[in-house]
């Protein structure tokens, strides 16, 4: 699976559109691609607000390794390590990882989860 697929699924979600996402900064290496192309070895910097806790922020770096691990931990989430979502979220992320290349694009709701648990280690809101 190319993280160009992982970058657009995720990043071109509308995920950032709740509120609780303040910053999205491309971080290292996207001068050198096409508009709207994630290069290899792509990174965002994100910052989040809890939205019950405004003095409560989390600032974190999130690449095709980290949704990568987040994906497992969902799909895996009667393991230790798992983190249990959305039935929507589960099956989005199943698809994703089962037939990268044909699965749809994940709902701004799931993505949203996803990058709930790559910035807080778990779902918050």
């Amino acid at each position: 699976m190319s993280s160009q697929l992982s970058e657009r699924v995720i990043f071109g979600s509308g995920f950032f559109n709740y509120s609780w996402w303040r910053e999205l900064e491309r971080v290292g290496g996207w001068k050198d691609t096409a508009e709207g192309e994630a290069p290899d070895g792509w990174m965002y910097r994100v910052k989040a607000i809890h939205p019950q806790l405004d003095d409560s922020s989390v600032t974190t770096h999130v690449s095709h390794s980290v949704l990568m691990g987040v994906m497992g931990a969902i799909y895996n989430f009667k393991l230790p390590w798992g983190v249990k979502v959305s039935p929507e979220t589960f099956a989005a992320v199943k698809e994703f990882l089962m037939e990268p290349e044909t699965a749809t694009a994940f709902d701004a709701a799931s993505a949203d989860e996803v990058m709930q648990i790559a910035a807080y280690g778990k779902r918050v809101f």
